[in-house]
Order: C-alpha cells, then structure tokens, then sequence
C-alpha cells in the first residue's frame, strides 16, 4: 500500500493527503487538526497507529517557500508484522532476514522507551462509556462523521506521549527487552506513575489494593458464544491478592452490540482469533473489582469494561517475533 493514503478517522476512510488538506480547509474556523491512522485494516484493528499527516494545513500564500504535504509513521506507534502501510524494511547487505523483518518495530520500541507514555483515563460519559466526541466544524463535507475524543487533532506532548490507546501500551510492552521495560516510564493518568515493568503485571499479580494502579496482562483464547464474546486468560488470580489462594480464572465478557457500538474493529479482531483458533495476548486496565458469577466447583473472576480504551487484544501472529519469553515472568 503506498503511503499517499492513511485513514482518517474524521472521514472515517482512507484519503489521499490532498483530501486531506481540502477537508481541513472545508472547515470553519478554529479548524481542528484532523487525526490519522495506519492505512492497512487489518494493522489498524490491532494497532490504531497513528499516522503524521505533515503540511496539509499550511496556506501556502502565507509561505515563503511552498512545502509539499505527506503522511509519515509516528515512531511511537507500533504496527504489526506485514503491514502493508509501512513496507518493507530498508535493505541492508550486513542484516539477516530476521533483522531487517523487525527493523521497524525495533525502531518503533526504542523511541517509545525513551519517552515513556501516558495511558489516559476516561471519564465514563453517555452511550459510548469513555468516547466523547467533539462536533467539528459544520464546513465539513456532507455525511462526515466526527469520532475522535476530546483533545485529539490538536498537538500532543512530546515527553511523555499521550495514548488514548491500550493497544499502543500493549504493542510496545510485548516488543520491550525487559531491561526497556525497567527503564521506561509509563503513567496511569494521574493515579500512577512507574515504569512498563513496575504498572504492567501479568494477571497472576493481581491484587485488588492496587488494581486502579495497575495494567493486567497474559495470554488468552477467545470463545464466541451467541451474544458475547468470552475471552479466558490462561493464568488463574487471587480475588484477595494473596499467592497461596490462586485459584480464580480470569475472564472477559463483550456484548457484541456493545462491540458493535463502541469498538467494531475488535469485535473483528475477537472474531477472527476465533475462526483461526489462534492465541492472543490481553491488556486489561479495570477500575472496578472483578465478579464471581457463582459456577459450581469453580470460581471465576469475571472483569468488567467500562470503556473500549481499557481493553487491547493483540494476535500473537501478528507481531514481528514471539512475544519475550521475560513478558510474563519477573513478579511473583
């Protein structure tokens, strides 16, 4: 796919930079900045990497010196293995196959270690539990639908970097040698500040003191039942927190009309996960406690989503290499 086209969430489509930049000037002013993510459906559904559309909204009659507008990857944000917005990797005679096939995503790794990021706590407001989309500007084109969240367009920070996006946290955790795990910092809103390996644990570390604080994860399979889908961890927790009582098996929940609703790319990425049988790793942030449903001879902790914000899902073939064998292992 060539990067002359990215999606753009304001347009709900792909759109050449052109596009673009009429849509910007379409609008009335202030004009909002408009919001870009990986042009590959499939990399998008994962990922929801965000894509830099550059110079679309500059007046030229106001430049000396007229600069041509492009799209470019965010180096912060990871995409999956064969993304066909990305490419391929730049040759390099004096790189093995395996390196040049993870180049991108080392790149991607490194930069997001060094800056840190920010997971954003959303309020829970109306319909959509967590979105709150701004109305634009009415100079836009007919039938464009707004779906971005408040502050999104505008320019972010560069240190740390602000990800309304689990997935992106999730992407670059699995991508983390464990010593960049350490080293970089990661924040919970204003509730938590620590580093990927201090607030990321795997679910075996759940403890309910500290569960606002903290992004549960570890490897799951899905199972698609009439309404729902159900997606089971493969670790088992405490509901006290304490080691020797880990018995509970950990579970999600989605009603396919709320995935409908708020987040129809990861009903596709669940229902795929489902068709192909495959394994998948799961990032949950969970405000509330989980619940028993009361199963005879079994205890289930059963989390709730408030938002599509607090949950990633990542294929396990869809990274470049197998997640770490570290990613589940250093807290007990």
């Amino acid at each position: 796919m060539s990067k002359g086209e990215a999606f753009c969430v304001e347009a709900g489509r792909n759109i050449t930079i052109l596009e673009a930049r009429t849509l910007y000037f379409a609008q009335d002013e202030p004009r909002l900045k408009l919001t870009f993510q990986c042009g590959d459906p499939r990399c998008r559904a994962v990922s929801k990497a965000a894509i830099v559309g550059a110079n679309y909204h500059r007046d030229d009659a106001l430049e000396d010196k007229k600069v041509s507008p492009y799209f470019r990857e965010n180096p912060h944000h990871a995409h999956v293995a064969g993304c066909t917005w990305i490419g391929e990797a730049p040759v390099s005679p004096d790189a093995s196959a395996e390196k040049q096939a993870g180049y991108h995503n080392t790149r991607t790794s490194a930069a997001a270690a060094e800056c840190g990021m920010k997971f954003v706590i959303h309020a829970k407001t109306g319909k959509s539990k967590g979105i709150e989309p701004p109305v634009l500007s009415k100079g836009l084109a007919p039938g464009t639908t707004p779906a971005i969240s408040a502050g999104e367009g505008r320019a972010q920070p560069r240190r740390p970097e602000t990800s309304r996006f689990l997935a992106v946290v999730a992407m670059n955790h699995l991508r983390f040698t464990d010593a960049q795990r350490k080293a970089a910092p990661l924040f919970i809103g204003d509730i938590a500040r620590g580093t990927f390996y201090t607030l990321c644990l795997p679910f075996f570390a759940y403890h309910p003191k500290y569960q606002k604080e903290r992004i549960y994860f570890g490897r799951c399979g899905i199972v698609a039942l009439d309404n729902v889908f159900m997606i089971k961890l493969r670790a088992k927790i405490a509901l006290s927190g304490k080691k020797e009582e880990r018995t509970a098996e950990p579970q999600i929940v989605l009603s396919k009309k709320w995935l409908r609703d708020n987040d129809a790319e990861l009903a596709d990425v669940l229902a795929q996960l489902v068709d192909e049988k495959a394994v998948a790793w799961c990032y949950l942030y969970a405000p509330a406690p989980p619940v028993d449903p009361g199963k005879p001879g079994r205890t289930i902790a059963r989390f709730n989503i408030e938002s599509p914000h607090y949950i990633a899902v990542v294929p396990e073939n869809s990274l470049t290499e197998d997640a770490p064998d570290d990613a589940d292992q250093g807290h007990t």
